[in-house]
């Protein structure tokens, strides 16, 4: 949990690795997204706004899937079904070949919602 821009795309650089999938809710113009997918890979993660108009503008700046979907006003059965639903788009998290002391692959949600938004509807959201 950060406040700061900065903050958050380091977490974005140094919490996700190549075998991880990652779901970034509230991706707006995907720059944090872009670096979610350096780290994971494009066909590893899914941006999800509201915004339609940044959501036209996201795949020119990476090859995430980009979906319009609210999870905010919806009640927490629902968020996790959609949860469920974008987590159905991306592969298995990777499980290493062979034993050599890397971890296993993990679900990951980066929740990237700006402070204007009441606490209590955010925490529907994670999972």
């Amino acid at each position: 949990l950060t406040s700061e821009t900065e903050d958050f795309r380091h977490m974005c650089r140094t919490q996700v690795d190549k075998q991880d999938v990652v779901v970034e809710l509230g991706c707006s113009y995907a720059k944090a997204t872009k670096i979610l997918c350096e780290q994971a890979g494009d066909s590893h993660v899914v941006g999800v706004d509201l915004g339609l108009d940044a959501l036209a503008q996201c795949a020119q700046v990476c090859g995430a899937r980009f979906e319009h979907v609210d999870l905010v006003s919806c009640s927490p059965e629902e968020t996790s079904l959609r949860l469920a639903e974008l987590r159905s788009l991306l592969p298995s998290p990777s499980v290493p070949d062979e034993p050599s002391g890397k971890r296993q692959g993990r679900f990951l949600v980066f929740v990237d919602i700006g402070g204007d938004r009441m606490a209590s509807a955010l925490i529907c959201v994670i999972p």
